[in-house]
């Protein structure tokens, strides 16, 4: 069938070992389960429920990739060939990363795990500015759209992004500022920025040694 031809064409290219490592490194950073009630991702959006989070798998992510409103035993009992998967399906093949330069991967798949929008965002930012153009649609010709999803004009550009790691880490950091409460940021922007220091500073081998 097609996924196993798809399964072949990622070996022979090097895309599912680019994409397990993107995955090693965004697992290597999140922890186990947690609750905490100032976590909005924590909580089921159907039931309001405190459902929590695992290994960086939102409450919300979860319900959708099981069809119904998880609960907290589903969080707890997350298997780990299903984060897995979850981090395949719904951040690296949806957001398509495996696009980008080979050293920009990691630092824009930690992205689109903590905010999805603001990581497309950013990244249309750094291809715009690098002359980036729509290539299809009613605006095509046009510079790129920064609409924050994911469409084929940015997939089209992604191959040719010329940011680098540290400018991209200093805008999303400064995006997530923007885009949060105060009393969100003095809770987690320490560790967000802790984390995305270490991505930008760091090559992948070094990083993951460092944690």
């Amino acid at each position: 069938g097609k996924e196993k031809v798809d399964t072949v064409l990622d070996k022979l290219s090097g895309v599912s070992d680019r994409r397990e490592d993107a995955i090693d490194s965004v697992l290597a950073k999140e922890g186990g389960y947690q609750n905490n009630k100032k976590d909005t991702g924590n909580y089921e959006p159907t039931t309001g429920d405190l459902v929590g989070t695992n290994y960086g798998i939102s409450a919300p992510v979860l319900s959708e990739y099981l069809g119904r409103p998880a609960t907290e035993i589903d969080m707890k009992n997350i298997s780990m060939d299903d984060v897995r998967k979850i981090y395949k399906e719904n951040y690296y093949d949806r957001f398509n990363i495996e696009e980008l330069p080979k050293e920009l991967e990691e630092i824009v798949m930690h992205s689109v795990v903590l905010r999805p929008g603001g990581g497309i965002n950013i990244l249309q930012e750094f291809l715009k500015q690098s002359g980036a153009k729509n290539t299809s649609g009613k605006n095509k010709g046009d510079p790129l759209d920064i609409d924050g999803k994911m469409g084929s004009n940015t997939k089209e550009a992604m191959k040719d992004a010329k940011f680098t790691k540290k400018q991209f880490a200093n805008r999303y950091l400064s995006y997530l500022q923007s885009h949060n409460t105060t009393e969100d940021w003095n809770e987690f922007g320490k560790g967000w920025t802790n984390r995305f220091k270490d991505l930008s500073k760091w090559g992948k081998n070094k990083w993951r040694q460092l944690h």
